[in-house]
């Protein structure tokens, strides 16, 4: 969702909102794996930014767990 510039994923308009743990788990992964850096222009919990590596992952079609398999 960064990557295409939608805003944050805790406020975007889900016609079927994911639980609130998902969100959680899937920033934790995303975090873990190098691709998501909190974005210190802001002064919320929730904003994050690519890092180079999130960059790269929508252009694989790796799961996220695995963006640097061969």
């Amino acid at each position: 969702m960064l990557s295409l510039n939608l805003g944050s994923v805790t406020s975007f308009p889900f016609i079927d909102r994911p639980q609130p743990k998902s969100i959680r788990d899937g920033i934790d992964i995303l975090r873990d794996l190098g691709a998501l850096t909190k974005d210190d222009d802001f002064d919320e919990a929730d904003h994050y930014k690519l890092t180079e590596v999130g960059r790269t992952m929508p252009s694989s079609l790796l799961i996220p767990e695995f963006p640097n398999a061969d």
